[in-house]
């Protein structure tokens, strides 16, 4: 049990680092940066669903939000401008949580090359549920004499 105190310390405080660096969200930046909706009726898998408000105990004038989508960033040097995008809802055709963060371009073109990455942009994605796992994302030259840059996944 030693063991675990000493280890869980140093991990807790390097999560509320974080936590405590994410830039707040408010007022205008917080209708910039992120995206709320509220699940309608539809079919997954083939099969009826009801929406939101059709559902045992939602008044039909409910607003609340049964999806959210969010950019944030994290405000210290290693993160610095760095989106990290967030993304929770109900009723989604899969259950996935993941955490995508989209490095920024290099700010020169290689080989005289104009920035051609903006259709497969450099993304790591942390994979938090069902399929834990990271998944590495970026923009390869296509094979050929054609200056083409294709996504890439690992």
């Amino acid at each position: 049990m030693v063991y675990r105190k000493i280890v869980s310390n140093p991990v807790r405080d390097e999560k509320v680092k974080i936590l405590s660096a994410l830039r707040p969200l408010s007022g205008k930046s917080a209708l910039e940066n992120t995206l709320r909706a509220q699940y309608v009726a539809g079919t997954i898998n083939g099969e009826r669903v009801p929406g939101y408000k059709d559902e045992n105990g939602v008044a039909q004038n409910s607003v609340t939000e049964t999806y959210l989508a969010a950019r944030l960033f994290v405000d210290n040097w290693r993160w610095a401008g760095v989106p990290f995008y967030i993304r929770s809802g109900k009723r989604l055709p899969r259950r996935v949580t993941e955490v995508a963060i989209q490095f920024k371009q290099v700010p020169l073109s290689l080989f005289g090359w104009k920035n051609l990455a903006g259709a497969a942009p450099n993304l790591l994605v942390l994979n938090i549920q069902p399929d834990e796992g990271i998944t590495l994302r970026f923009g390869a030259k296509a094979p050929g004499p054609i200056n083409q840059i294709e996504p890439v996944s690992n």
